[in-house]
């Protein structure tokens, strides 16, 4: 059996646990909030800087296109140089 006590305990750790992880999942989404941000920011500079002729790199693929030409790849192989699995 268990000891009123230890239930008061093992409750009590539970909500410690669970104020901690609340905390911490907090704590990653103003970081993901902000790594957004700074991603968007950079984002819109570039393409300013495209717009305006001074753009340092060249323009970047999105990744979507990156998925679709690895997918053309894949199948231009053939089914003989494909990899197993």
């Amino acid at each position: 059996m268990v000891r009123p006590e230890a239930a008061t305990l093992d409750l009590k750790s539970k909500e410690e646990k669970d104020a901690e992880l609340d905390k911490r999942i907090e704590a990653l989404r103003r970081k993901n909030e902000a790594l957004i941000r700074r991603y968007q920011e950079i984002e819109e500079d570039r393409k300013k800087a495209e717009l305006e002729g001074v753009a340092v790199t060249a323009p970047r693929k999105g990744r979507s296109v990156e998925k679709e030409n690895v997918a053309v790849e894949e199948k231009s192989m053939g089914p003989s140089r494909r990899s197993p699995g």
